[in-house]
């Protein structure tokens, strides 16, 4: 184990060469916090919360961070992106699991599976295949992909809320 692990996360990230260091740290941990905020809101009702969003972000961050396989840089950015995805998928499979989601599901309100995948994840893989750093690199490929579909995820809620009237 290196002296940088035992120093903890807070440390190891400190010494780390990013410009925006603090920015990041503060993004992470609210993205974290924004998953507890999700959790809690469970116990009420998650008619206004769309799966389908919820389901693409899993796959944004499969995409995004399957050098996890391969790349150790650091064990802060280790465990934030295993965090994300963990904590994303968490998310995906408590929704579909909880009697609130089940509810949201009956209401019909979110997008069907098919019509997602057709409309917002075959093009943004195109896009991503076309337009890259390296063809050759199926990451690369993946992480294009990833950042189009990122752009894109948010629509399935924005139907949801519109839909409902809220915002």
């Amino acid at each position: 184990m290196t002296s940088c692990e035992w120093l903890g996360f807070y440390r190891c990230f400190l010494y780390m060469d990013y410009s925006f260091k603090y920015v990041q740290l503060l993004g992470d941990w609210l993205f974290f916090l924004s998953f507890l905020v999700f959790f809690r809101a469970m116990r009420r009702s998650l008619v206004s919360i769309s799966l389908r969003t919820l389901e693409l972000y899993v796959l944004v961050f499969c995409l995004r961070y399957v050098d996890l396989l391969w790349n150790h840089m650091s064990l802060y950015i280790y465990v934030c992106k295993l965090l994300l995805i963990g904590l994303s998928s968490a998310a995906v499979i408590a929704y579909r699991c909880s009697s609130a989601g089940r509810e949201a599901q009956a209401t019909g309100a979110d997008w069907s599976l098919s019509f997602c995948f057709a409309v917002l994840v075959l093009p943004c893989a195109v896009l991503g295949f076309l337009y890259n750093l390296n063809s050759s690199s199926p990451f690369e490929i993946g992480w294009q992909a990833s950042r189009y579909l990122e752009a894109v995820s948010i629509l399935p809620q924005l139907a949801i809320l519109r839909k409902h009237g809220a915002g």
